[in-house]
């Protein structure tokens, strides 16, 4: 019974090792796959670990500037087109003030009322067009309100 006790033993402990130069040798080529991953394969290149952190420091960095760009552009974009709805109205009041023909005009031809709120210069073309219609029609522009109102309504009806 003692020799087979110690037969067993013995076989445990062989197999154990058996199993520990196993561990011992998949531990080495472990070590060898993280040192050929971490040191360079030939002096004056970068390791493989290097171009991998290059490549996803490059990638964040490419991300960040993307988004922050978009952010920026996003609000100088919004800032533009609040500071052109300003001038349209801007316009559109200073035309109302300075004339009621003026005033009735700009409610009769809207989209050029926003168009001379886009480009400022084109407001003496566009007067001069709107004149132009008018003595076709029949229609002497007016010099006061009174002759104005009539004007549009005429205009209105027609």
């Amino acid at each position: 019974m003692n020799n087979a006790l110690l037969t067993i033993i013995s076989l445990l402990l062989a197999s154990n090792c058996i199993i520990l130069v196993f561990l011992v040798l998949k531990l080495r080529a472990l070590v060898q796959n993280i040192m050929v991953f971490l040191l360079p394969t030939a002096p004056g290149e970068q390791s493989p670990m290097a171009k991998s952190l290059y490549l996803l420091a490059a990638n964040v960095a490419k991300e960040i500037s993307t988004s922050l760009a978009a952010s920026f552009m996003g609000q100088k974009s919004g800032q533009l087109r609040g500071e052109n709805a300003v001038m349209a109205d801007m316009t559109t009041d200073l035309l109302s003030q300075s004339s009621p023909l003026l005033a009735g005009l700009a409610s009769m031809f809207p989209s050029v009322v926003k168009r001379i709120s886009k480009n400022p210069a084109l407001a003496q073309f566009a007067l001069g067009k709107i004149t132009e219609l008018l003595s076709k029609k029949g229609l002497p522009p007016a010099d006061n309100g009174q002759k104005e109102t009539s004007v549009l309504d005429k205009l209105k009806q027609e």
